[in-house]
């Protein structure tokens, strides 16, 4: 690369030679650095080039395209449109594809010829970065930047960056730069050259990345640049200032050598911090001095060609939160040797301060250009745009470069822009010289410390001058306090002073590669200069400063000179000795490509070494030479793994040898870094120590009231001894309702059963790394050794079981049973609570809470269950307590039907069990008022019975009465008739089925009209004990071709049959001679008798979920195994909101009643089994 130059760029490296006599040394610059141009370490060679007063806009070429069309054909879209100017980006990587390809310059030219056929002037923009996939061995991972997190890209797609560190790469850059400036110098030449610049990095700016943007995943903010190479120079830096016992006074630390002296450590969650404090200053001001070096040598190699050549910097910006990790708050210095300053406002920027403080800190009349970013051309409006540009131009721009704007879908807004422009005459108008006024007799000013701690200081200080000054610009001058109170130099550090050059050495020959005094020191003297691997054989004479001897084995190592002067300070420099056999076909194994890992002290770490490769496929043995406290490496799994105990900069030897012992190494650093010092913990904190129950565990609940939604870290104390650590994240039910940010706050810590030892224990809980104890600590705590589990390790915990929020009334007699938890062993289980009700009682032994509570409130409780072997299951129980409702009269559920009767005939009437219904679940007393001579009410059984002596209908009232008084009353008619003298015939079918003490049941039906329904009465002997229609539905009738099968009939029993004695039941059809077959049953009933077919047990319903949590109630019934049931819900006014008939209900019957059309509030539930009815209150969200 490079071979054949012409003679004229051969002149101008000479005059670059000249220039950096006695090397290229970086961040060395002295104190007076940052305040004068002449102290600059690169002055101008002349006056600075004249800059004419023209205004220009032009799109930017950023040529990632291969086809030279694509990109003409944008400078002549942009032409076209109104520009006058284009941006072209030259690519290192596009031109020279790897270090011994040809150049490729014909894409760059074909833009240049466009432009110049165009009319346009041409800036240029050499990017020196290269993509990933191209690095071509211009630089190699070590010289590739690092972030502190250790990430960098050198194998995926995606720009990357070197090091400003290595000088090697740098020189291969400044020989593009010459290349590149020499090639165009003709454009200065004829007049068409607007300016050049040199961009870094990934995002073509000159600074570091203040980001990592990996090719699959998110982009974020990190520190650069924490390579090797950058932290050898950053050592280097400081040892030329102080000594190790001064740095660490300086910096508060306790390094014990310079090879673990570290910049401040990446944090994720604040990046900028590497910036902070003393320590954080000299990191920046460090790499300030490594950017102005590059930047300084880059730019005097343009103008060794041609100092005309108008020069300037490209920074993403200046004065935004990240342009501490850019290296560019001190711009000022940065701009010292150049002649103007291309900055990118983002759309929502203040132009208007952004021009001023770029103006305010460069030579008057410098060249400033602003970008304007296409990106975003979908969100931002046209006339935002445009305010950008007229605003930028009015405070002093010079040019407007339009970025991003390639795409077809952004040519229009484009297109508009540059019209705006245009016919505005805004191109037009000269370049103004910017009159700034004081205000109030001073400038406006900012220091470079300033900034670092809070980046807003600037705007805010001009904004408050700009208002005062009448919305005109402002000077606002920059202070670099850094740079002027930088630390002087007090021992010039050792000079590699020439080049090493990599050898070649063949086994079984003698081998010398004299390098002499390869390094000198401008302020004392070389002490020693030691040497690392050297292949076996050879050997290092340091008063010669010869490498010599036989070697005995092929190999290829990596050999490393240290030279150390007279008061400790160090430098390097290695080259790579490969050692071939001609004897032997065999090739040394093939290093891979390391990274190097970075660690912490205390923090865990494991690194998985990528394998050599063997040429001829053998197998290889691998090793690592070095050290590093806490890690151990595996060579069976290549993996260095374990927890590190020293900070520093560890150097390792990884090498692999074949069976034909022929030998490659490579060298890596591990980086460990100091281990984080926790930060106190501060905050509006709030908790309690509340309770403990010695069989469970120990209560509570804490929050930060500025953090209200985050769960606090808890350290336990038993005296001064830490017996545990938790974060009180339990989400409890009364923290929400008492406003403690998400309720997510709560705790239960399990007491350990070290402390169930009949001794007294002072417990203390604090949140972890605060000052912070909570309310009720210390308590004393003296749990019985009785309650100390066992801990089997093979046991598993009681199985959880949910337990819904209970509801309970102030003053209202209460009572909960928790439910089983599960439990696979079998173990008797302890419910223990910690926590409680005001009013209620818990029975651990029953699980049971009763009681009536006193206080409204809402009650979270801790309930352990344990199975006596160490098996703990915590979960919560919560009751609401509110206020009882107002009093409110029972409701009719189920109301009666119109009666018929007949004149001496006797008559039974039942009512409904569920006639009414309390609100409150009271019971209800049932009065009947109206009724006819010969018919009493029986309030015990609720039946009407007699015989009745008079025809005619009556109208019968029916009230309720709760405790409290309230009454409701329902009404229904009874008609009794004279005895009936006409004859009913029929073709009748039917059958008395059964005939018990509940209910007398069957069918019949008139097969003439299969469709009607029959009535039918019972009696004995003369004796009529009533009548029933046969109007029920029976699937089985319908089946067996009964007409609509609405035949079936059931007759309550009435109570005057309930007397002990033995009667014989028969049915027939009312009026008519058919008598039901299989009439003339037997029925005795005692008085109170429930019904023959009801086993006797009682009828218990749960409800699964109360308040329910969805359109549904589900039920779980058990009492009435094989009987029929009737389900009914209604509302609190008698509503029917459902209704279902279980047939046959089995052992634990669960069913689910859909109630989404009910409002919300009070629904009522009654199961009826038989004569028994319960009742139970839901209450619907």
């Amino acid at each position: 690369m490079f071979t054949n130059l012409p003679l004229s760029v051969l002149q101008s490296v000479l005059v670059s030679a000249l220039l950096l006599v006695s090397g290229f040394q970086h961040a060395q610059a002295g104190r007076g650095d940052g305040q004068l141009a002449n102290n600059a370490p690169y002055s101008r060679l002349s006056a600075p080039p004249t800059i004419d007063a023209q205004r220009y806009i032009g799109v930017t070429i950023f040529n990632f395209e291969t086809d030279p069309r694509v990109d003409d054909e944008r400078i002549e879209h942009s032409a076209d449109s109104g520009c006058n100017a284009v941006e072209i980006t030259i690519n290192w990587d596009q031109v020279y594809p790897s270090i011994n390809s040809a150049p490729n310059w014909s894409v760059v030219d074909s833009h240049v010829q466009t432009a110049q056929r165009l009319g346009l002037k041409i800036a240029l923009r050499v990017f020196v970065g290269r993509e990933a996939s191209r690095l071509g061995g211009f630089w190699n991972l070590h010289e590739t930047m690092q972030a502190a997190d250790s990430a960098r890209r050198v194998t995926d797609q995606g720009n990357i960056q070197f090091t400003f560190s290595s000088k090697p790469v740098i020189d291969r850059v400044n020989a593009f730069v010459l290349e590149t400036t020499t090639r165009y110098h003709y454009l200065q030449q004829q007049g068409q050259l607007l300016f050049l610049s040199v961009v870094s990095s990934p995002a073509l700016e000159s600074e570091y990345s203040p980001v990592y943007d990996p090719y699959t995943g998110s982009k974020y903010v990190v520190p650069f640049d924490y390579s090797r190479y950058e932290l050898d120079a950053f050592r280097q830096y400081l040892q030329a200032r102080f000594s190790l016992s001064q740095l660490n006074q300086r910096w508060g630390t306790d390094f014990s050598q310079w090879s673990r002296v570290m910049p401040p450590a990446n944090e994720p969650a604040n990046p900028y911090a590497s910036t902070v404090g003393t320590r954080g200053e000299d990191w920046y001001v460090f790499r300030h001095r490594q950017l102005k070096a590059f930047i300084d040598r880059i730019n005097t190699t343009v103008k060794g060609v041609d100092p005309n050549i108008i020069v300037v910097n490209q920074h993403g910006c200046v004065w935004d939160r990240i342009s501490g990790l850019r290296a560019t708050f001190a711009f000022k210095n940065l701009g010292q040797a150049v002649d103007g300053l291309k900055f990118n406002d983002g759309p929502d920027y203040n132009h208007r301060f952004s021009m001023d403080i770029v103006r305010s800190n460069l030579r008057p009349g410098a060249f400033l250009i602003n970008a304007i970013d296409g990106m975003f051309h979908n969100s931002v409006s046209l006339d935002k745009y445009y305010q950008q540009v007229a605003q930028c131009f009015e405070h002093g721009a010079k040019m407007i470069t339009l970025a991003n704007f390639g795409g077809k879908d952004a040519r229009p807004k484009l297109a508009e822009l540059i019209a705006m422009v245009v016919n505005n005459g805004l191109l037009n108008q000269p370049v103004p010289t910017v009159q700034t006024a004081m205000v109030n007799g001073k400038n406006v000013g900012y220091k470079l410390s300033e900034i670092l701690r809070n980046y807003t200081i600037a705007q805010e200080r001009w904004s408050s001058f700009y208002n005062q000054n009448g919305n005109k610009p402002v000077r606002i001058e920059l202070d670099e306090d850094l740079l002027r109170n930088e630390p002087p130099i007090i021992n010039a550090l050792p000079v590699l002073s020439q080049t090493l050059v990599d050898q070649s050495a063949t086994v079984g020959k003698p081998f010398s590669y004299s390098i002499g005094s390869a390094f000198t020191d401008s302020d004392g003297s070389i002490a020693s200069v030691e040497v690392s691997g050297l292949p076996l054989g050879l050997q290092w004479n340091s008063t010669t400063g010869k490498v010599s001897g036989t070697p005995t084995r092929q190999e290829s190592s990596l050999v490393t000179l240290l030279a150390r002067d007279n008061v400790g300070a160090t430098a390097s420099g290695s080259f790579r000795i490969t050692v071939t056999d001609p004897t032997s076909t065999n090739r040394p194994p093939i290093a891979p490509i390391l990274t190097n890992p970075m660690g912490q002290v205390g923090v865990a770490l494991t690194y998985t070494l990528p394998q050599f490769s063997d040429p001829e496929g053998q197998p290889l043995r691998h090793r690592l030479v070095g050290e590093v406290p806490g890690l151990t490496f595996v060579p069976a799994t290549y993996v260095l793994s374990g927890t590190p105990t020293n900070a520093g900069v560890y150097s390792l030897t990884y090498t692999a040898t074949d069976p034909a012992e022929a030998i490659s190494s490579t060298l890596f650093q591990v980086t460990i870094r100091e281990a984080t010092p926790p930060v106190k913990r501060t905050g509006n904190f709030e908790g309690y120590l509340d309770k403990f129950n010695c069989e469970g565990d120990i209560f509570g609940w804490v929050w930060d009231r500025n953090l209200p939604n985050t769960p606090m870290p808890i350290e336990v104390f038993d005296g001064n001894k830490l017996i545990g650590t938790f974060v009180a994240d339990v989400n409890r039910p009364d923290l929400v309702a008492a406003k403690k940010g998400n309720g997510a706050h709560g705790y239960q810590f399990i007491i350990p059963g070290s402390i169930k030892d009949d001794r007294p224990h002072v417990i203390s809980m604090r949140i972890e790394n605060s000052d912070y104890y909570l309310k009720g600590s210390p308590t004393t705590i003296t749990c019985p050794s009785s309650t100390a589990q066992v801990n089997d390790p093979a046991n598993q915990p009681p199985v959880a079981v949910p337990i819904p929020i209970q509801y309970a009334y102030v003053n209202v007699p209460y009572t909960y049973t928790i439910p089983d938890f599960p439990h696979e062993e079998g173990q008797t289980l302890v419910y223990a609570l910690t926590g409680g009700v005001l009013g209620l009682n818990y029975n651990q032994a029953t699980r049971t809470f009763n009681g009536t509570p006193s206080t409204i409130g809402t009650y979270t409780m801790s309930l352990i269950v344990s199975d006596g072997i160490g098996g703990y299951t915590p979960t919560l129980v919560t009751v609401v307590v509110t206020a009882a409702p107002a009093n409110r009269p029972p409701v009719v559920v189920t109301a009666p039907t119109n009666q018929t009767a007949q004149v001496g005939q006797p008559f039974s009437y039942q009512l409904p069990s569920n006639l009414f219904a309390d609100p409150e679940g009271n019971t209800v007393v049932v009065a009947v008022s109206g009724l006819p001579t010969g018919l009493n009410y029986t309030p015990n059984n609720r039946t009407i019975s007699g015989t009745p002596t008079t025809a005619g209908k009556f109208a019968l009232v029916c009230s309720g009465t709760d405790p409290a008084g309230a009454t409701t009353s329902v009404s229904f008619s009874l008609t009794i008739s004279l005895p009936e003298t006409v004859t009913v015939t029929g073709n009748f079918e039917g059958y008395l089925d059964k005939v018990e003490c509940g209910t007398i049941r069957g069918w019949v039906w008139d097969r003439n009209q299969p469709n009607s329904v029959v009535t039918l009465e019972f009696y004995t002997g003369n004796t009529i004990w009533g009548s029933a229609e046969a109007n029920i539905y029976r699937v089985d009738l319908k089946t067996a071709g009964k007409g609509n099968g609405v035949h079936a009939y059931s007759f309550d029993v009435p109570t005057i049959l309930k007397d002990g004695i033995s009667r014989v039941i028969n049915a027939r059809v009312k009026n008519s001679s058919y008598i039901l077959k299989e009439s003339g049953k037997t029925l005795v009933c005692q008085p109170g008798s429930r019904l023959s077919a009801e086993p006797d047990q009682n009828l218990v319903v749960n409800v699964l979920g109360n308040p329910i949590t969805h359109d549904a109630i589900d039920l779980e019934i058990t009492g009435a195994n094989g009987q029929s049931m009737r389900l009914m819900v209604t509302d609190v006014n008698g509503r029917l909101v459902h209704e279902r008939v279980v047939e046959k209900a089995g052992q634990i019957e669960k069913q689910t009643l859909p109630v989404g059309k009910a409002p919300a509030g009070l629904l009522l539930v009654r199961v009826q089994r038989g004569l028994t009815s319960v009742i139970v209150k839901i209450i619907k969200p």
